[in-house]
């Protein structure tokens, strides 16, 4: 959708309920003169303006920060399967915070000055419960040429089948996104997009990770007419007991099928994130409704291709703004995701 950045997106594949050992802990969830008619850049169609399509996402769907801890509930209300249920959103739908609706980030930065503000929340369902954020918002800013300043302040809340619900404020999400190759007719965009997820939730109510942990990845893009491809991957630095560092990487293409609507999905692959654990396969569907150039709707719902059965789901509205360019209007731009040059 709109240049997605982010990174809330929306995220690690569900594990193995025989390959997660009973002492490992769930990654931690991971959170003057205006015009409110900017839209987001093209790429960022359907992940949400800020990141391509995202942001989100970098929805990132979140961290594991925002998804209260197994250890919290009483015994009968742990089972393995919803452990694997927890280790699932944390992962996925991180990223969908990553790169709203998606997972998948790309290197396009907002615009100098420019403002992209999300309000979101990411939905985990199975046969274990619900979990998700309620919502979470997302700040992204133009703070300098190339560069994109980032944060995102999660409320997480979980509910348990037969249990009941709980809820609070999860781990901050700060980063930066800088482009150092621009695009031309015959090289992508290139650029890195570096997160720290910072333990503000309270770990022993299962409200946060306690560790402080990295992300650290390198995005590239490329477009051409209507459609745009973009993708890559980083390495995760995930302290704590039970936990290993780990690689995540993703991919999407995305299309704008008119000016108000953008279409994408993404493919997901991640090494394991726990001691002994599985890699995961994910993919994931979703779009961008854009009602005018500011504001904007997100959608996108996924599952998991290896491990259990699991579904998840990220609904956010985006607002875009900026100061006002000078000189006479330009022709507005054709891509869905992309207002006046």
């Amino acid at each position: 959708m709109q240049k997605n950045h982010s990174n809330v997106q929306p995220t690690t594949l569900p594990l193995s309920s025989s390959t997660v050992p009973s002492r490992s802990a769930p990654p931690p969830l991971h959170a003057a003169d205006l015009s409110p008619g900017l839209s987001p850049k093209s790429r960022r169609g359907v992940r949400g303006a800020r990141r391509g399509v995202r942001g989100a996402y970098n929805f990132r769907l979140f961290d594991s920060s925002f998804i209260l801890h197994p250890s919290s509930f009483p015994p009968v209300l742990r089972p393995s399967s919803f452990v694997l249920f927890v280790l699932f959103l944390l992962i996925f739908a991180r990223e969908a915070i990553a790169g709203p609706p998606f997972i998948t980030d790309d290197p396009e930065p907002v615009d100098l000055h420019h403002w992209e503000v999300y309000i979101s929340s990411v939905t985990s369902h199975d046969v274990s419960g619900t979990i998700g954020t309620a919502p979470h918002v997302e700040l992204n800013n133009g703070a300098a040429p190339n560069l994109q300043l980032h944060i995102i302040i999660p409320l997480a809340f979980s509910r348990p089948t037969g249990g009941g619900f709980q809820g609070g404020l999860g781990d901050t999400e700060l980063g930066f996104k800088y482009r150092f190759l621009q695009e031309s007719a015959h090289r992508p965009m290139v650029g890195i997009f570096p997160l720290l997820e910072v333990p503000t939730g309270n770990a022993d109510r299962g409200l946060g990770s306690g560790h402080l942990q990295a992300f650290l990845p390198v995005w590239l893009q490329k477009s051409w007419n209507s459609w745009t491809t973009y993708g890559g991957g980083g390495y995760y630095i995930n302290p704590g007991d039970g936990n290993s560092n780990f690689w995540r990487t993703g991919w999407l293409l995305q299309k704008d099928l008119s000016k108000s609507l953008t279409l994408g999905n993404e493919f997901l692959y991640q090494t394991a994130s726990v001691v002994d654990g599985p890699s995961e396969f994910d993919f994931n569907f979703g779009g961008q409704y854009n009602f005018d150039e500011g504001h904007h709707f997100l959608f996108s719902a996924g599952r998991s291709i290896s491990g259990p059965n699991q579904f998840m789901s990220y609904l956010g509205y985006q607002w875009t703004f900026g100061p006002r360019e000078a000189g006479p209007p330009s022709a507005p731009s054709q891509s869905l995701t992309g207002g006046p040059k």
